[in-house]
């Protein structure tokens, strides 16, 4: 019997990403479709979101067709279909796919595919949002609770949402201190300018309720033009800081003592030029490296180097509860 095609699928807020394999991993095709950032400004109903989430599936399955039209096909799938595979059996029927299998996991895998591979390993992918995973010695993915926004001051900043929310604190204080400066001028150019007449409170309040998270990503894009304000500097400090100290309560979460290594990806982690040497100045004893490239070739790759490999994305919800005690001390 022949072997299904491997379908990698990322489909984050921004962009959807697909590879298609053959079963002993080489990829016969891959491409992504981006959003514009014009296109996700403001706020978007759930089913505005689905919609556009399923017309950018169809459009790269379109292209893929030569390769998966009448294929029985295997999904590794990451991001926001949900994981019964409605949407997607849809889409793949109009290519006559049938569809064996589907493996729900984070983002991440993505990235970790894209490395090395290491055992023991955990994974920070940081785009739109954070998601953090561990993979064991036998390379079996798990995603434990994220951090909880309300538990933690600094809970999810090594994000696009977490990073514009610092950019923005830091812009009031410009404001207030009425020294306007290149902070300033970035924000505005992004967010639009502030009139003369129009107070701080009434332009930030206007402001926050037309960001989407592709105005989000804009702004955390722009941290490397202004890593040389020291106030930028230590905001991504922080970030890094927090996400260490969530990482030292994944390690009791996983059992590992000494993981060995560290996977970065994510458009805002490979956005700040020096984000690995600073989680190397906190984790010393891990090899650390970055994910460059199509996540959705990451997800096909992991799958097809290690078929066996379980994919575990439930949250323990006595672990949350635990990481919510312990990061309330730790914010103190």
């Amino acid at each position: 019997m022949t072997e299904p095609l491997i379908i990698g699928i990322d489909q984050g807020y921004t962009k959807t990403a697909m590879a298609v394999a053959d079963g002993a991993g080489h990829v016969l095709f891959a491409a992504a479709q981006r959003c514009s950032y014009a296109q996700l400004t403001g706020k978007e109903d759930a089913a505005a979101r689905s919609a556009r989430y399923t017309q950018r599936l169809q459009h790269l399955l379109a292209q893929a067709a030569a390769h998966i039209s009448g294929q029985a096909v295997h999904i590794v799938f990451a991001g926001n279909i949900p994981a019964d595979g409605t949407a997607l059996t849809a889409a793949l029927a109009q290519h006559n796919c049938t569809l064996q299998k589907i493996d729900s996991c984070t983002d991440a895998l993505g990235h970790y595919g894209l490395s090395s591979m290491p055992d023991r390993a955990f994974v920070i992918g940081a785009g739109s949002g954070v998601i953090t995973a561990y993979v064991d010695a036998q390379f079996n993915y798990r995603t434990p609770p994220e951090p909880h926004w309300e538990i933690s001051t600094s809970g999810n900043l090594l994000s696009a949402g977490g990073l514009s929310n610092g950019l923005l604190d830091l812009y009031v204080d410009e404001q207030l201190a009425a020294t306007p400066g290149l902070l300033s001028q970035t924000i505005e150019q992004v967010l639009g300018a502030r009139t003369p007449s129009q107070s701080l409170y009434h332009y930030l309040a206007q402001q926050r309720t037309r960001i989407g998270r592709g105005r989000r990503l804009e702004l955390a894009q722009s941290i490397p033009a202004l890593l040389h304000l020291p106030v930028v500097d230590e905001l991504v400090e922080r970030c890094v800081a927090d996400a260490v100290r969530y990482l030292h309560l994944l390690t009791e979460y996983v059992q590992d003592p000494q993981p060995q290594a560290l996977v970065l990806g994510g458009s805002v982690a490979l956005g700040i030029p020096d984000l690995a040497a600073r989680f190397a100045r906190h984790l010393p004893q891990l090899s650390i490296e970055l994910a460059h490239g199509n996540p959705a070739e990451g997800l096909v790759r992991y799958r097809t180097r290690h078929p066996a490999a379980h994919c575990d994305i439930t949250a323990s919800a006595d672990y949350f509860a635990h990481w919510t005690r312990q990061s309330s001390k730790q914010s103190v």
